[in-house]
């Protein structure tokens, strides 16, 4: 029952957006009460640490297509692969890692950390695959990696985008950009 009040919740707030996240809110878009809420989770605290669990899986899922051995990473994967995060979590997603900050600091932080661990995975594959451009641009393939990792750790993060007022799509297009001219000269 929690799992699928979460998910319900998920579908819901990515439509209609996190800001007004409460008990309230979460009973009235899925369609119960206060009390079946209450009943279900011992509050807004419980709710928010399975959200994130779900949303952290989702995330390892989407990641894991692109660790798959058989797949060549080349630039149109590598395109596709960065249209994850703003594809996934929909265009509210923003907002609500902001309101969480807020009011949840210790999920964000959960969240970008689980984040970094998965991504780092991507960032080698993306230059494992990508070695004779790095290679022939001269490029130190630990170095490579590292890069792409600082640019999404530090700049696709919630403080960044409420800082810069540039939604995820456009942070994400970005990074891609400057990963391939880096790395595709392109």
């Amino acid at each position: 029952m929690k799992e699928e009040l979460v998910r319900n919740a998920v579908t819901i707030l990515k439509e209609q957006g996190f800001e007004e996240l409460s008990a309230i809110s979460i009973s009235a878009a899925c369609g119960v009460s206060k009390r079946t809420f209450y009943k279900t989770f011992n509050g807004l605290d419980e709710f928010l640490d399975l959200l994130m669990e779900i949303i952290c899986a989702e995330v390892r899922q989407e990641f894991d297509k692109y660790l798959v051995t058989s797949l060549e990473l080349n630039q149109e994967k590598i395109e596709e692969f960065f249209s994850i995060m703003p594809r996934l979590f929909g265009r509210h997603f923003e907002s609500f890692m902001v309101h969480l900050l807020k009011i949840r600091p210790d999920l964000v932080k959960k969240f970008l950390v689980f984040r970094k661990t998965e991504f780092k995975k991507i960032a080698e594959k993306i230059i494992s695959v990508n070695v004779k451009n790095v290679k022939k641009r001269k490029i130190s393939q630990l170095v490579a990696t590292d890069i792409l990792q600082v640019l999404v750790d530090q700049i696709a993060t919630p403080q960044y985008l409420v800082e810069s007022g540039e939604s995820m799509k456009t942070v994400a297009n970005s990074i891609l950009q400057i990963y391939l001219y880096g790395i595709y000269g392109s």
